[in-house]
């Protein structure tokens, strides 16, 4: 969570992919400006206390998302890569509505609805480094020189499920 240190007072977030929570320690949401949360449910994002705009769309329908671009100051995705049907339009889509120097933060775990889950991430479920690398090309492949400083790491609680972190900056 240190990237939430170093961003501006009035900061603005996109949770994609969210739900009733965002995750985010509410200590280093005071500087927060903006707290735009998306995802398929409206009545888990009504109750998303965190968010200050909600949005109802499905990225397997329509990757575009509504909002400018360069707007975000920081992009997340917790537990919901694995669902995504074309996730190089997705995270292109992240790329634009992030200001330049913006950070993209993907969060996974082992634990999926196999049925739901795309076939590259369901027939590997325990692949945590594979899912990482899958996770690398989307960005690699995304706009050319659009993603710089890619990093990826274990945050897996001692006592719990496996949990992983990629991020990418967007070039300045």
């Amino acid at each position: 969570f240190s990237y939430f240190r170093a961003l501006p007072h009035g900061f603005s977030v996109l949770d994609l992919c969210s739900s009733w929570a965002s995750h985010y320690p509410q200590e280093l949401l005071a500087g927060a400006k903006r707290v735009a949360v998306h995802g398929l449910n409206r009545q888990e994002l009504d109750a998303n206390m965190q968010a200050t705009e909600r949005h109802v769309q499905d990225l397997n329908d329509n990757p575009r998302l509504p909002w400018n671009s360069n707007t975000f100051d920081l992009t997340t995705m917790s537990l919901s890569v694995q669902y995504l049907t074309d996730p190089r339009a997705v995270f292109s889509e992240m790329h634009r509505v992030l200001k330049p120097g913006g950070l993209a933060a993907i969060v996974f775990s082992h634990r999926t609805f196999i049925e739901k889950a795309v076939r590259i991430w369901a027939k590997e479920t325990y692949d945590g480094e594979g899912h990482v690398h899958l996770i690398c090309r989307y960005f690699q492949h995304g706009p050319a020189g659009g993603w710089q400083s890619l990093t990826s790491i274990d945050i897996s609680p001692q006592h719990g499920d496996p949990v992983w972190l990629v991020t990418a900056l967007k070039a300045p």
